[in-house]
């Protein structure tokens, strides 16, 4: 990574605890300690020269994707400034973190365009996460390889 990289990452992390905290303010809830824990990883899976994921925010089901398990809902907040700023949502949805009628809610939800399943209680994440990871290996008719990855953690 260049130093301009490293500066534009470093940037990028800070926009969005600004954004989480700002979210969390304004909703008056949020795991906000989660959420900054995993900025960084959040940015490298999504954003960059390291960008971990292959997926099309204008078409959030696309078949060859990879997979992400966020089995650890409580910091969804983190991640949602994320998925804005690559473009699964307006980055303005964040403004309604919370609100009466919001897409985002202070668990991840599968409905969110970038969220691959509703994480429910710690650690379900895994199940899902092998039973797809199960599935691609039996059903890989294109031949291509998958990532399916599972954070799981409590805080």
């Amino acid at each position: 990574m260049t130093p301009k990289e490293h500066l534009d990452y470093k940037i990028k992390a800070n926009w969005v605890r600004r954004k989480v905290l700002e979210m969390a303010v304004r909703a008056k809830s949020g795991h906000i300690t989660t959420a900054f824990a995993l900025t960084e990883f959040f940015i490298a899976l999504h954003i960059g020269p390291y960008k971990l994921l292959k997926y099309d925010p204008n078409d959030p089901n696309w078949p060859g994707r990879d997979r992400f398990i966020l089995s650890e809902g409580q910091s969804a907040i983190g991640l949602y400034p994320v998925l804005a700023d690559v473009g699964f949502f307006p980055i303005e949805y964040l403004d309604k973190f919370l609100a009466r009628g919001s897409p985002l809610g202070v668990n991840s939800d599968h409905n969110n365009p970038g969220i691959q399943v509703l994480t429910g209680s710690l650690g379900h994440g895994l199940g899902i996460a092998s039973g797809m990871a199960y599935a691609a290996k039996i059903d890989n008719i294109d031949k291509k390889d998958r990532l399916i990855m599972c954070l799981t953690g409590d805080g």
